[in-house]
């Protein structure tokens, strides 16, 4: 779990690869997506992410201008 000293048994598929080679990536990095996890580890990798500060996007945040024209006309908005 992060930041911790425990090893947690699970199955998980990789989601993302970050190779580290563009501008501010930090480094290589994985994303993994957990398939057979059990519920108390689950609790473990909760708590350890929960300290590790949020990265900021390295990207520009794109605006779904659909689904804001969608939302307006269905009152949501």
């Amino acid at each position: 779990a992060p930041g911790t000293d425990r090893y947690i048994d699970a199955e998980a598929k990789v989601a993302r690869v970050v190779h580290g080679r563009r501008p501010g990536d930090i480094g290589r990095a994985i994303g993994l997506e957990f398939r057979k996890i059990e519920r108390l580890a689950t609790r473990y990798v909760y708590e350890g992410l929960k300290r590790i500060a949020p990265r900021a996007p390295g990207r520009r945040i794109r605006y779904d201008y659909a689904g804001s024209v969608r939302a307006i006309a269905c009152g949501e908005l």
